[in-house]
């Protein structure tokens, strides 16, 4: 373990040598902020295309380029793709999206894996680079940038939606995107609500609160099961991670809290302004119609995957039927199930590898969580952690596990190319040459 004196907890996830003020840094910063954000702006387009959505890939590919020329981390770099996880996760699985693309009947298929394996690469030069907290960083204030670029545009359309109930989807948004986009700028606005700055916590908390309106305006039940759901894990972190008479604190609060919510609650329920309230939530969110009710299977997903698991009859479950081929195989409806999606598209095996690595680095953080001394570094793998857990959950009913056409699976997969180092490290500083030495260390090589 390397550590520096006299320096404040000098963690790998949250310090770098790029969180200087040097124009190089700010330079940096900024163009990772467009990046995001034209990912963002790329849905208020007339028609998407390939073409289109590409372009913040091809900017994020000449930032990649551009760092690994102007800095001295070349030796980090080469270092961090000849770890294993790098060979495992970068190198074999672009292997395996071409095997299963090379003998698709879909003709895009290769296409395809070329651009996601390209962006892989890309994006574990990246990371073996910088830090999850400057990529939080950069969704956080691209988060701000697309909020306020989004509002006044879309404004007609959100006052239509509040007084028809309408499902809220502007420009080419779909529904279930624009609200998976909003859960994952919820996240980092949290992060920012529990820094001591006010005026940060006033910003923070105000656009959460428009990203908890567009979620529900968008009537998307998966990001809002996905919201509770790591809302749930992060107040289970912050209980048991307290210590022992905090803890209790936090759990007398919680189930007071409870009591008073269930009183409440009973004492209101039959109220006739309770009632309308009831009747405009089941409306906005589709709970009793018969196209998306409860009882639609899941919006007629169920059928659809059943569907999707029958073809797996002749075998094709082992290598895949080509990237993107279930978008040709599955039109309306599709899918919209990330797990089958890989399974369809890519096989078993790659399935496999990207659900234990994203489910992997969850535990990690997890454990980081808990072994943090320092208050910025819990919060920090907090909001990792509820991404994560959004991420996961909200890939059951979405297609966003492994994916780069917008901003909140582009972060998911700069997540999955993250060294595995970077989230095993307890105090490293990371300035270029330690971290070389510290990825060559653990590869069993000692440069001394």
């Amino acid at each position: 373990m390397v550590t520096e004196p006299n320096q404040k907890n000098h963690n790998p996830l949250n310090q770098t040598h790029l969180s200087d003020g040097s124009s190089i840094g700010v330079l940096h910063r900024i163009v990772l902020v467009s990046v995001f954000t034209l990912s963002f702006l790329t849905y208020f387009a007339p028609e998407l295309s390939i073409t289109l959505q590409a372009a913040p890939l091809a900017l994020f590919a000449l930032l990649v380029l551009f760092k690994a020329v102007s800095s001295d981390s070349l030796l980090t770099v080469l270092a961090g793709f000849f770890e294993t996880d790098s060979l495992l996760y970068v190198i074999f699985l672009s292997a395996l999206m071409f095997l299963a693309s090379f003998q698709s009947p879909f003709d895009k298929a290769v296409q395809f894996s070329f651009l996601l394996s390209i962006s892989l690469i890309f994006a574990r030069i990246y990371m073996t680079m910088v830090p999850i907290h400057e990529v939080l960083e950069a969704f956080y204030w691209s988060a701000i940038l697309s909020i306020l670029i989004f509002l006044p545009l879309s404004l007609a359309t959100i006052i239509h939606s509040i007084l028809t109930f309408e499902r809220f989807s502007p420009f080419n948004f779909h529904p279930n995107l624009l609200a998976l986009l909003f859960a994952g700028y919820l996240c980092v606005m949290i992060w920012k609500c529990m820094k001591r700055s006010w005026p940060s916590r006033i910003l923070s908390g105000s656009l959460g609160l428009v990203c908890v309106g567009g979620i529900f305006l968008a009537s998307s039940r998966g990001a809002i099961v996905g919201i509770a759901a790591a809302g749930v894990f992060g107040a289970a972190l912050t209980i048991f991670g307290a210590s022992k008479q905090r803890r209790k604190k936090l759990l007398g609060a919680v189930l007071v809290t409870g009591i008073l919510l269930l009183a409440l609650l009973m004492s209101v329920q039959n109220l006739e302004s309770t009632q309308n309230f009831y009747t405009a939530l089941d409306q906005v969110l589709a709970l009793s119609s018969p196209d998306r009710g409860l009882d639609s299977g899941m919006t007629g997903r169920v059928d659809v995957w059943q569907a999707a698991l029958r073809v797996f009859n002749n075998g094709t479950w082992l290598l895949g039927h080509g990237l993107r081929s279930s978008d040709a195989a599955f039109i309306s409806p599709s899918i919209d199930n990330s797990y089958l999606v890989i399974l369809y598209d890519m096989g078993l095996l790659p399935l496999m590898l990207i659900t234990w690595r994203f489910t992997t680095i969850l535990s990690r953080v997890v454990r980081k969580y808990f072994r943090a001394d320092h208050e910025s570094s819990r919060h920090l793998y907090l909001t990792c952690s509820m991404f994560l857990v959004v991420l996961l959950v909200t890939a059951i009913v979405e297609r966003s596990l492994f994916a780069v056409g917008n901003p909140f699976s582009l972060l998911a997969f700069l997540f999955f190319a993250t060294p595995t180092s970077i989230f095993e490290c307890e105090r490293v500083h990371l300035d270029s040459d330690k971290s070389a030495n510290l990825i060559l260390n653990r590869m069993g090589i000692d440069l001394a």
